[in-house]
């Protein structure tokens, strides 16, 4: 049985985009096939003109985030550092991201829901309301002619997103401790191998199940485990949705993305597969590193994507548990992604900034 069986899609249009996950995902977690070529993800410095605008429009540059109170509140919000990266030049954007109040025509659309089928048999639904989160999105600004002065001359680019706000809280921290828990129980039981657990977003055949089951049933999952492990990848999609729907993020992550030929997109009819690959992650201490400074335990998770067989885009998270004002991005607090050919052409994004709400009046 084939890697490909993992994770596939039939959406070719999605493959130009960071965060390729759209129909289904892989399991069983493998060796950092990456960790020789990319960089350390460090911490943020921002460019003198975005340093001045963030401070004229008095954006949060705190370095901690604790909240007592776990309600999403509006007006929970991120601000991100952007940066990219490919040996002859260096680029940077500011972000925020701002859970707003919806109007009532947004208030009105209708929520959604996706169904998780995995191979030995559980279907999980994921139902979502929808948010709306502002959209602030300063850049590029090139480092190397950059000054303070220039802050009026950034380009600001505004918008309202709608995003699946319920997914985005499933997070991806749980998805680090299952596969550390899967890891150890491979090592037990040699039958288990990583394609035994995978899961789809279309039914999968009596016949695979059959095989699967048995197989899986010697993980000891519970049933909270089964429910939580596809969960992070509907978590991961609801981050890609976010990234797709606002053009100039989706540009930036063109920069790293191995786009496939014609002749392989032609493929998609004849069973070629997109996966998707969570590799082994280990908790990390992220204020140690010059990242945001959490509450919860913090994990790298990398993440590799691929089609027929071809790595498009390597990824390294760091992630915490999606408490808010952190759901506004899954809980993830820093990644970077490599060009799995051109190890030079970089992104990385890292949070250098949170806020809380205001609880509203009853």
């Amino acid at each position: 049985m084939h890697a490909r069986r993992f994770c596939r899609s039939k959406r070719p249009g999605l493959v130009f985009l960071l965060f390729l996950i759209a129909i289904g995902c892989c399991g069983a977690a493998e060796e950092n096939p990456w960790a020789d070529v990319r960089p350390p993800l460090g911490s943020a410095k921002l460019a003198p003109s975005l340093r001045a605008l963030a401070e004229r429009e008095k954006l949060p540059l705190t370095r901690t985030v604790d909240p007592t109170d776990s309600r999403p509140l509006a007006g929970d919000g991120i601000v991100a550092w952007i940066g990219y990266g490919d040996g002859a030049r260096v680029e940077q954007w500011l972000l925020r991201l701002r859970r707003a109040i919806p109007t009532k025509q947004e208030s009105s659309r209708s929520g959604k829901e996706v169904k998780r089928y995995l191979s030995w048999g559980p279907v999980e639904t994921y139902a979502s309301n929808n948010e709306v989160l502002d959209l602030w999105l300063a850049g590029p600004v090139e480092e190397a002619a950059d000054a303070a002065g220039a802050a009026d001359k950034v380009p600001v680019h505004t918008a309202r997103v709608p995003v699946a706000a319920d997914f985005l809280r499933l997070g991806l921290d749980t998805e680090v401790l299952l596969q550390r828990k899967i890891a150890h129980a491979m090592e037990a039981h040699p039958k288990i191998r990583s394609w035994h657990m995978y899961s789809l977003g279309e039914p999968i055949t009596q016949k695979a199940i059959d095989e699967a089951k048995p197989i899986v049933a010697l993980l000891g999952l519970t049933p909270e485990e089964e429910r939580l492990w596809p969960g992070s990848f509907v978590a991961l999609e609801a981050f890609y949705h976010l990234g797709m729907d606002t053009p100039g993020l989706r540009d930036i992550c063109e920069q790293v993305v191995a786009k496939p030929t014609l002749w392989k997109l032609m493929k998609l009819a004849t069973g070629t597969h997109f996966t998707t690959r969570f590799g082994r992650g280990g908790e990390i201490n992220p204020a140690g590193t010059g990242l945001l400074q959490v509450s919860t335990p913090a994990f790298q998770c990398p993440v590799t994507f691929s089609f027929d067989k071809e790595e498009m885009v390597y990824l390294e998270m760091v992630v915490t548990s999606p408490r808010p004002p952190l759901d506004t991005s899954a809980g993830i607090i820093g990644m970077i992604a490599v060009h799995p050919k051109e190890h030079k052409r970089v992104v990385q994004m890292i949070l250098i900034g949170t806020e809380r709400g205001t609880p509203r009046a009853p």
